[in-house]
């Protein structure tokens, strides 16, 4: 096969010509139609109290003898 200025070119419209016709095809899409939400309830409450740096509770030893814990799984 002989690579020619002529061959060259064909190719190049050959190309062209099918990127333009695959280019309609993907404008001709829609976007689906958002989903309409009919209500939205938000509820919460704000609970006062101490604020701590971290969720974690130190128990000394008088705490442990006085709510007479003898296993650390029953903590």
């Amino acid at each position: 096969m002989a690579d020619s200025p002529r061959t060259d070119r064909r190719l190049a419209l050959l190309a062209g010509a099918a990127f333009c016709a695959l280019s309609g095809a993907a404008q001709a899409q829609t976007a689906p139609e958002p989903a309409v939400l009919d209500e939205i309830v938000v509820t919460g409450s704000r609970l006062s109290g101490a604020h701590r740096l971290a969720p974690v509770e130190v128990i000394g030893r008088d705490g442990l003898d006085a709510a007479a814990v003898t296993d650390p799984a029953r903590l």
